[in-house]
């Protein structure tokens, strides 16, 4: 849950959703849909769009958040055709709620709910493909690809969860399973940390920050909860990183 969290305050507040909100409170309160436009001022208007914008930004960054901890595996444009559907499904009955039952304008000046859906799903699809293009597409490395991935076999190449020390070997965890390197552990976290946002545990484990779903501590001792179902321990020495990365709280 904590994850969840710090995953959808970190998305709700950025410059581009600041910006369509501001934009679309002003636009559709100033053409006042759905009736609004007669039996509003423009002042009452641009509130209550706000509103009804703000909430939507609102449901479609925690649907998103979801969906990016719980299905690492999909794509960007699977997440958000499914984040879109859920949208369009629950936000479309959200409004006719608030718009009938709570603010009294015109049942008869709605579209249809089916219609609704759908404007609301293209309208999401579109935000998505501007975020896309002008987000993703533009802060992407040419290379994310860490240079530890090179030392795998092409079967167990993927998104790396996190490293622990063996012996002589290195166990290297991805989403597409493990592998066994003999190198040493520093050198595996400098080839990983090349295109992998990460810190160490402890001096034999390193985990990716994307990879951490929940970090815990009982009886004094942290342990951190990762994607792939593996729990791995915090030594006193590196509880720095959970807590300065803002995965558990300092007593």
């Amino acid at each position: 849950m904590r994850a969840f969290w710090r995953k959808f305050l970190g998305d709700l507040n950025t410059p581009l959703k600041k910006l369509v909100f501001v934009f679309l409170s002003l636009v559709i309160g100033i053409a006042g849909p759905f009736g609004s436009y007669i039996t509003m001022s423009l002042f009452e208007r641009t509130l209550y769009w706000g509103f009804i914008i703000g909430l939507s930004i609102v449901m479609i960054t925690a649907i998103r958040s979801a969906l990016i901890l719980s299905r690492p595996q999909w794509s960007y444009w699977k997440i958000g055709t499914v984040a879109s559907l859920i949208l369009a499904i629950t936000y479309s009955a959200l409004i006719y709620y608030f718009t009938i039952h709570v603010f009294s304008l015109d049942q008869a000046m709605m579209p249809d709910l089916i219609l609704l859906a759908g404007s609301i799903f293209l309208i999401s699809i579109a935000l998505h493909a501007i975020r896309y293009f002008t987000i993703e597409t533009a802060t992407k490395p040419e290379n994310t690809a860490p240079r530890i991935l090179q030392r795998l076999p092409q079967e167990k190449r993927g998104r790396v969860i996190r490293l622990s020390a063996r012996d002589h070997f290195v166990d290297v965890f991805t989403e597409n399973g493990m592998h066994s390197i003999r190198m040493r552990f520093a050198d595996a976290v400098n080839e990983t940390e090349d295109g992998t946002r990460g810190f160490c545990v402890h001096r034999s484990h390193w985990v990716a920050e994307d990879a951490i779903v929940d970090a815990r501590k009982k009886n004094g001792r942290i342990s951190v909860f990762l994607r792939d179902g593996s729990v791995v321990p915090v030594s006193r020495k590196y509880q720095h990183n959970v807590i300065e990365n803002g995965f558990l709280k300092e007593d």
